[in-house]
């Protein structure tokens, strides 16, 4: 599989280059996601990675063939202090959590035709720092009044239950999973369905809690989200200044606000069947590290079968 990044940033760059070239995987440099040459390989099988959201607006309509692509955003990437100490003093970029991060997420994008499903693959792009001791997976079904209260509920008494709430901020895990949820609950509203379906997994270690939402329709957009979560945070201010006023990407600002780590997986509706899925989704996996160390933060991504 071609490994393909598009960058304006020669500091990006060379942090990807670095990172990729530790796994044993070769990297395509260009600063043209329309070239055409781009796409002239055995079979379409591309990761293609952007750090700049503006590269995917358009490449929908592309006149190229963009089948059996996925796509990576890479959020904030280039302008982490962490990261830029580490390459200006030669230093293992392995004690980067981005640095892990990135690597795994192409491992794991790389063998996506042994996963059966897209629901196995998740977990192993999310979590894999440390060994995962407890998993729990579940249906909530009901009409759109009592479904996110449902959900909401079954967080809180699993948060209860295993004794996490002098670990994490509950509020927060809350505040985050009720922004995902009203988005699912969006999309049956705006399909006219009164009944609606959100898969919830939740996973528990003695240093990670992660918690995926899932929808089965697979329409997400990523350059909607990229955009979001490109959107640098205002740190000193509380959740409701700054950025939030704005028409949209309020959500994902809060998730981001509330969370260690973002993961957004669309599985499009058009093309699941092409990756060997049994079906498109779009999920959103926020995590907690319960022993986070190292002072940069975790790579927030969207990742797009397309």
């Amino acid at each position: 599989m071609e490994i393909i990044y598009v960058s304006n940033s020669e500091e990006s760059k060379r942090f990807v280059k670095a990172v990729l070239d530790k796994g044993g995987f070769s990297v395509r440099e260009t600063k043209n996601i329309s070239d055409e040459d781009l796409f002239k390989v055995k079979d379409n099988e591309i990761i293609l990675m952007a750090d700049d959201f503006r590269y995917f607006k358009n490449v929908g309509n592309s006149s190229y063939s963009l089948n059996n692509v996925i796509k990576v955003f890479l959020a904030n990437i280039s302008n982490d202090p962490f990261l830029q100490k580490l390459l200006s003093e030669g230093k293992d970029l392995m004690t980067s959590y981005k640095a892990r991060d990135l690597l795994n997420i192409v491992k794991v994008l790389s063998q996506f035709k042994n996963y059966e499903d897209i629901e196995n693959l998740i977990p192993d792009i999310s979590i894999y720092d440390y060994p995962i001791t407890n998993k729990f997976k579940k249906k909530i079904s009901g009409d759109l009044r009592h479904v996110s209260k449902d959900t909401l509920v079954y967080i809180s008494e699993f948060i209860k239950n295993n004794d996490l709430g002098n670990l994490i901020d509950k509020d927060n895990v809350i505040i985050a999973a009720s922004e995902i949820v009203d988005n699912i609950i969006e999309l049956y509203i705006n399909k006219g369905l009164a009944i609606a379906d959100i898969i919830i997994e939740m996973r528990l270690s003695k240093s990670v809690f992660g918690i995926t939402l899932l929808d089965s329709f697979g329409e997400a957009n990523i350059y909607d989200i990229s955009r979001s979560i490109s959107i640098p945070l205002d740190k000193a201010s509380d959740l409701f200044k700054g950025e939030l006023p704005r028409e949209r990407g309020r959500g994902y600002t809060l998730i981001r606000k509330t969370s260690d780590r973002v993961i957004t997986v669309i599985v499009r509706n058009d093309s699941y069947h092409k990756y060997f899925f049994n079906s498109p989704c779009t999920s959103v996996t926020i995590v907690y590290y319960l022993d986070k160390k190292e002072p940069d933060g975790r790579l927030n991504t969207v990742i797009e079968f397309s």
